[in-house]
């Protein structure tokens, strides 16, 4: 949405960010890449600053996959 500019169709726009290194080894993980195909990847994408500017809500998954849970399941208990 956001890279679209169709962000201000939105009431709100929730970006879910983490950081470089996370990021690098879960691509790794996941597409059986080299580090240096998804560094690539990665500087390929906007910088995450941008994201934190034009989002109206952050949620930052640093973490595993229970704790991602938990952090979604208190922003929809709050809409």
């Amino acid at each position: 949405m956001i890279e679209c500019g169709l962000n201000h169709i939105c009431n709100k726009v929730i970006s879910i960010l983490s950081d470089k290194e996370i990021r690098l080894s879960r691509i790794q993980k996941r597409d059986d890449l080299s580090l240096i195909m998804c560094e690539k990847r990665i500087y390929s994408q906007k910088d995450i600053n941008f994201y934190i500017k034009n989002s109206t809500i952050i949620i930052y998954n640093n973490s595993d996959l229970k704790a991602f849970y938990k952090k979604l399941k208190k922003l929809i208990d709050i809409f």
